[in-house]
């Protein structure tokens, strides 16, 4: 019996960098920004009408995100990374969750003060985006926020959100 639980231990710890690299299901991810961008400041009267922008997303995966932001109160659009600059003043928040289109919306969206979120945490921890989530080693989700990118983005956190979360400078 001793023996079984330490194996047991043995392949459990094995798993943690796995968990944590795991991205959170987009259902949760929806759910927990809707939550997350009721402490930020300048969106603050707006949550009731939110819109978020797809970008840079499979066909598939952009209606899975779609249908789970959708399910939680978000209007979503989804914009063709060619076609950003001329739908910025149609949307509030840009999820992203891919690397590939940095170049196309990192300035765009500090000049028209436009959030950036994701579900891969890599993306905030490089500076690339404002707010995104991991997976803790122990399975539970982590919000991780970047000051630099956030403040260039001209948005505002409650403090209380940020005492939550993993907080990059």
């Amino acid at each position: 019996m001793k023996h079984t639980f330490l194996i047991f231990a043995g392949l459990f710890s094995l798993t943690l960098p796995v968990l944590a690299t795991m991205q959170i299901p987009v259902k949760l991810q929806a759910a927990l920004f809707r939550k997350i961008l009721s402490y930020d400041k300048v969106l603050k009267g707006k949550s009731d009408k939110l819109v978020v922008a797809l970008v840079g997303e499979s066909s598939k995966q952009a209606q899975e995100t779609s249908d789970a932001f959708e399910s939680v109160g978000f209007k979503v659009v989804s914009i063709s990374a060619d076609k950003l600059e001329q739908a910025a003043s149609s949307f509030d928040v840009l999820y992203i969750n891919s690397d590939s289109t940095i170049g196309i919306y990192k300035e765009l969206c500090e000049q028209k003060g436009l959030l950036t979120i994701t579900g891969n945490a890599r993306l905030v921890e490089k500076g690339h985006v404002s707010i995104g989530l991991e997976t803790k080693d122990d399975g539970r989700p982590q919000i991780v926020i970047n000051l630099k990118r956030l403040q260039a983005e001209k948005h505002e956190l409650q403090s209380e959100l940020l005492t939550l979360a993993k907080v990059i400078r």
